[in-house]
């Protein structure tokens, strides 16, 4: 049983050690079109590890242009906008491609913890990024003007009266009608919210008005 127990042990490690040197081996490959491939696939932390390992490897991540633009047109999460926001922008051609796309993608970056580091880019990199009426910066820190950013969510059609409240992470009932007093007494930091459409499919009636997530300080 000894013996048996060390061979699968071994046939498992063997399985790892082979994964991680086809990894490396891929990674080695660095002809243009494996490139191109590699980029379109990852994502996340491995995305940026990528780009970063193509460029001590001396690779001018450049000559990608275009497949890094497609990149951004098409990803939805945060992280990925920001590091391919960050690459096109060494090049000066592709800022106004770049402040197009943090304008049509605003909902999808200007969220949680990430609000604030892509509004700093911005400000940085002095780029042309509509901020919305509802919020302004104090000493760096994003500062909400609660009944502002419902009156725009409903003129929007976005959200109702009464939607659904999540403060800090938690489930609060109010009375109808009652949100902006509740919460007129808290410094708001960031909201969140899914929209009327979408938040009836993930909570029934009770998302009808759709779903708000105030953080405050």
């Amino acid at each position: 049983m000894k013996i048996k127990k060390l061979i699968y042990i071994t046939a498992i490690l063997l399985s790892l050690f082979n994964c991680k040197s086809s990894k490396i081996n891929d990674y080695n490959e660095l002809k243009p079109e494996i490139i191109i491939n590699d980029i379109n696939s990852f994502g996340g932390s491995d995305l940026a590890n990528y780009l970063g390992y193509l460029e001590d490897n001396n690779i001018n991540i450049s000559d990608y242009n275009e497949t890094l633009k497609s990149k951004l047109q098409k990803t939805e999460f945060p992280y990925d906008i920001y590091i391919l926001s960050e690459i096109l922008l060494d090049k000066k051609k592709n800022k106004s491609f770049i402040e197009s796309e943090l304008n049509s993608k605003i909902l999808k970056w200007d969220t949680g913890n990430w609000g604030n580091k892509f509004w700093n880019l911005i400000k940085t990199e002095k780029l042309n990024v509509e901020q919305p009426i509802f919020f302004e910066f104090k000493n760096g820190i994003k500062k909400y003007n609660f009944e502002q950013f419902l009156k725009t969510k409903i003129q929007n059609n976005e959200l109702g009266q009464n939607p659904l409240l999540f403060l800090n992470d938690k489930l609060t009932n109010y009375e109808d009608g009652n949100l902006n007093s509740i919460l007129k007494e808290y410094e708001i930091i960031q909201i969140d919210f899914i929209p009327k459409k979408e938040s009836v499919r993930l909570f029934g009636k009770r998302g009808i008005d759709g779903k708000i997530s105030v953080i405050t300080q």
